[in-house]
């Protein structure tokens, strides 16, 4: 049987983060292990591309000269042309108008969606997220199915496998913290994390910056001759770095639900607005701390709220029991499973 290849069309700006991509290449790994051959479509991005070349991707660029809204006529040529045989599509809130562009062609679309769509044009969507109010859409295809909760969050398989225990947290002398602000954290969240908490005297620090970090020489410079302070470089196992943490202080994005996965006690930033309500919602249920919109903190909260967590071993225990009962983990597999059989039942 002729291998079916699947086109995967997300978003690569660096203002929009990095978790559409990390998803995609996660999902899209998944997909490669079923059978089916991957090629991304892409606007160039050197850093992108280092990231598709490095899991192994076929990709092909979009020419500059094309926007988002005038895009869909040379993806429907590449289609064609290669005999691609569907299209996942995740692009925020470009992703509504792409998938109305290029449904009636003949070939399946799926999309992956956090609330950016209201009118559904695609065969199969995804959400994955909290929240309840953002689950409502407009069926145009009326054969559309829908998959929504936080079971269907995409997350690499190694972060369900890579759990905190509850017998893991303990009172130290020392605590590991980490702090993760995403792929490129254009809000400078990093450095003022770091600089909040590096008079704290019973922590060790790791910093992890993304593939689409540019401020590398202040932190460089802000942590210069800090010996309990390190930085790790886009880390391919990042959850190990996670796993070993007494506390991490985060985004509220993707970032957030993979510490849920691994019942890693969370204190949380929002970075930018939609990000707030998930802060909302892990926070009311027990899982994190949330210290609100990033225009809106002092470094001081930083630092109290961190010390507080960290000398409160049952709130952490609790903390970290609350987070699988927000995300399992295994909605890589049931979302893989699911377009395969979609796909291999419609030849």
């Amino acid at each position: 049987m002729k291998q079916k290849i699947i086109a995967i069309r997300c978003i690569t700006e660096e203002s929009k983060g990095f978790g559409h991509l990390s998803r995609c290449i996660s999902l899209g790994s998944n997909l490669k292990k079923k059978g089916f051959k991957i090629i991304f479509i892409i606007n160039k991005n050197n850093s992108v591309i280092k990231e598709l070349e490095k899991n192994k991707f076929k990709y092909i660029l979009i020419p500059k000269i094309f926007s988002h809204n005038k895009e869909f006529s040379f993806i429907l040529k590449i289609m064609n042309l290669k005999k691609i045989d569907s299209i996942i599509v995740d692009m925020r809130e470009y992703g509504e108008n792409l998938t109305k562009q290029i449904s009636n062609n003949f070939f399946k679309i799926i999309l992956l969606d956090d609330g950016w769509c209201n009118l559904l044009y695609a065969d199969i969507i995804f959400n994955g997220t909290v929240l309840k109010n953002i689950h409502k859409y407009t069926k145009i295809n009326k054969q559309a199915k829908l998959f929504f909760d936080s079971k269907y969050f995409l997350a690499n398989l190694e972060f369900q496998k890579h759990k905190k225990r509850s017998s893991d947290i303990n009172e130290k002398k020392k605590y590991d913290v980490t702090i993760s602000m995403g792929g490129s954290d254009p809000n400078e969240l990093t450095l003022k994390v770091t600089n909040s908490i590096m008079d704290l005297k019973n922590i060790n620090l790791k910093i992890i910056i993304g593939p689409f970090y540019q401020d590398l020489k202040k932190l460089e410079k802000l942590i210069k001759n800090k010996k309990f302070c390190s930085v790790i470089k886009s880390p391919n196992n990042i959850w190990k770095y996670f796993k070993k943490s007494d506390v991490v202080i985060s985004n509220a994005g993707s970032t957030l639900f993979e510490l849920a996965i691994q019942k890693i006690p969370t204190i949380c930033i929002s970075a930018v607005e939609h990000q707030m309500a998930y802060a909302n919602e892990f926070a009311k249920k027990g899982f994190s701390v949330n210290l609100g919109f990033y225009k809106k903190i002092e470094e001081e909260n930083i630092n109290k709220t961190l010390s507080k967590v960290l000398q409160n071993k049952v709130k952490r225990k609790k903390m970290s029991y609350l987070g699988n009962n927000l995300v399992d983990g295994k909605g890589l597999s049931r979302t893989s499973n699911i377009i395969t059989k979609f796909l291999m039942s419609n030849n």
